[in-house]
This record gives structure tokens, C-alpha cells and sequence, in this order.
């Protein structure tokens, strides 16, 4: 487990999000960045993807670093209100 993030929410809003990451001294700066990037998709309301080769996947695979197209499909469609309209 690389990192968590626990979000606060106000009925179906999120109004706060902590991020933890585990062992921050042992990663390097690409491994922070990745891990960070993919807290802060948790904290932006995104789920985990059912594409292993996905930024968004529950294994952070260092080798996908950034957030895929359908990602941002998904953010798109949460804060649009289009709940459940797209998984990756």
C-alpha cells in the first residue's frame, strides 16, 4: 500500500480530502508523483479503475503515470452530475 486518501464529505459532496502517503522517503521523485497523482484522482472524487493499466487502477502500476483520457471522461461526467455514466 503506497498511500490513502479519506475524503469528508457533506452529503454527496466532498468538502475535504486527506492524503497520506506511506514511506515518502523511500520513493523516488516519479514514484511521489505518480502515487500523489493518483490520491489526488481519489480525492477529486474518482474510483478505482477496472483497467489494470490505468493510473486510477487499486495496483499502482509506476509504468502509467498519468491520468488516461477515460479518466478525465470520469471527472468530467462526476462534477456534470453524470453519476455512474462512465467506468474505466
Amino acid at each position: 500500500n503506497t498511500g490513502y486518501t479519506k475524503t469528508v464529505l457533506e452529503g454527496e459532496e466532498i468538502v475535504k480530502a486527506f492524503i497520506t502517503i506511506y514511506e515518502v522517503d523511500s520513493l523516488t521523485k516519479n514514484e511521489l508523483g505518480t502515487i500523489m497523482r493518483h490520491e489526488f484522482g481519489h480525492a477529486l472524487g474518482i474510483g478505482h479503475a477496472t483497467d489494470n493499466q490505468d493510473l486510477m487502477a487499486p495496483t499502482i502500476d509506476m509504468t502509467y503515470p498519468f491520468i488516461s483520457q477515460c479518466n478525465i471522461i470520469v471527472i468530467s461526467d462526476l462534477y456534470n452530475e453524470k453519476l455512474g455514466a462512465t467506468t474505466c
